[in-house]
């Protein structure tokens, strides 16, 4: 067989994700063309598919050295480098391809992940932005520009981006699922309680979706309503006790975010004149189910940890 013809085979076998076989087809290819280049592009995307991140990475680099203006591949070798949390090394390879090939947005959304990863958050969310202006169609490239912005607590912005997802594909459920906790942090709890059922109706399954649903209730002290969305929260989340832990730990973050927000707004309390308490009183307010909320949370880490079968 041709080289080009064991190179289709590579990627027939790729397409139905037979990666072992398809690597042998790419393999054989370049044995019979060392200047392959493609062939040793998409024998690397066959091997980080599975999972194979360093041979990826070596094919990628072939790929390289026999074309260096290969925006794909130096792209393809910073997604590989990500598997193997090594950001810094994918940066350096997306802005590679974006310095070959400006207008690449993947390269440029894929390079904003990685510096978010890196904590370089200004910079990523500037990159996410780029990426929008070259491909404004694209409703990931919004989604995170939303959660940077949520992250960073400018919830206005935030709540336009989310929207924005949501114009662009209306079952994009964790946008939904975000938008509602932007709402949430304004204490604009009945929108947000809609919109966290929206995520639902898309994927019943979300066990985020369920626990800021019933965060938002608890913060209307809607009480039991509460304790039987909370409940199918724990029903949804995966049975495997890292899933459990990651979950505890997302919600322990949002509960450790709301109590120092509260402490915040209590020491300004204290120290304002008195024509400006009414004022960090009314902010306080949206809160006030502070206490009810770290019970919950309390029984809710009994609960995941199996300790009281009892809780809800």
């Amino acid at each position: 067989m041709s080289a080009i013809d064991l190179f289709n085979k590579g990627n027939s076998l790729t397409e139905v994700k037979n990666y072992d076989e398809a690597i042998k087809m790419y393999k054989k290819a370049i044995e019979v063309y060392p200047y392959y280049a493609i062939a040793y592009n998409n024998c690397g995307i066959a091997l980080r598919n599975n999972k194979q991140y360093e041979e990826a990475i070596s094919m990628y680099e072939k790929a390289i050295e026999i074309n260096p203006n290969y925006s794909f591949a130096f792209n393809n070798c910073g997604i590989a480098y990500c598997n193997l949390n090594k950001f810094e090394e994918a940066i350096k390879m997306y802005k590679k391809a974006i310095k070959i090939s400006p207008d690449y947005s993947i390269a440029l959304y894929n390079c904003a992940f990685a510096l978010f990863n890196q904590g370089k958050i200004e910079e990523a969310l500037a990159t996410y932005k780029k990426a929008i202006k070259i491909n404004p169609n694209n409703p990931n490239y919004y989604y995170k520009c939303g959660v940077i912005l949520l992250q960073i607590e400018k919830y206005d912005e935030s709540i336009l981006m989310f929207k924005k997802t949501i114009d662009l594909n209306p079952n994009y459920y964790l946008a939904y699922n975000d938008l509602g906790n932007a709402l949430s942090e304004q204490n604009k709890y009945d929108e947000a309680i809609k919109i966290f059922q929206r995520s639902l109706e898309i994927n019943p399954n979300f066990p985020y979706s369920y626990y800021n649903y019933g965060m938002a209730l608890l913060c209307k002290n809607k009480i039991e309503e509460a304790k039987i969305i909370l409940k199918k929260a724990l029903e949804v989340t995966p049975d495997g006790i890292e899933d459990k832990e990651e979950f505890l730990k997302f919600i322990g973050h949002k509960f450790l975010k709301k109590i120092s927000r509260i402490k915040y707004l209590e020491n300004e309390l204290e120290k304002s004149q008195l024509e400006n308490k009414k004022q960090i009183q009314e902010k306080a307010e949206g809160d006030k189910s502070l206490v009810i909320i770290k019970k919950a949370l309390s029984e809710f880490e009994l609960r995941i940890k199996g300790k009281n079968k009892n809780v809800f």
